[in-house]
């Protein structure tokens, strides 16, 4: 699978060939490269993890890959930061 990562403006592709049923927080910790965002309930409560996943704002602790359309379809999932906030780095506002 596709993971396309908006990065200092830029999407940038990385491929993932793991489990499908986790959480994209679980996914972005599995990639290669490291990634910057933020997290920290993990239960959908406090809303650190929010970003723009396949175009629609998510916490990235409740929205599993496998249940992304654009992985059934596309075999691929895009992951942006909140456009709303500044930005600190790669996905964390």
């Amino acid at each position: 699978m596709k993971v396309k990562i908006k990065i200092d403006g830029e999407f940038k592709t990385f491929d993932y060939d793991g489990d499908l049923n986790i959480s994209v927080v679980t996914l972005l910790e599995r990639l290669d490269n490291p990634i910057e965002f933020s997290c920290s309930c993990l239960q959908g409560i406090c809303g650190a993890c929010a970003m723009v996943i396949n175009s629609q704002p998510k916490l990235a602790c409740k929205c599993f890959v496998n249940e992304e359309r654009m992985v059934i379809e596309y075999d691929e999932i895009t992951i942006e930061p909140l456009s709303k906030f500044p930005l600190v780095k790669d996905l964390k506002v």
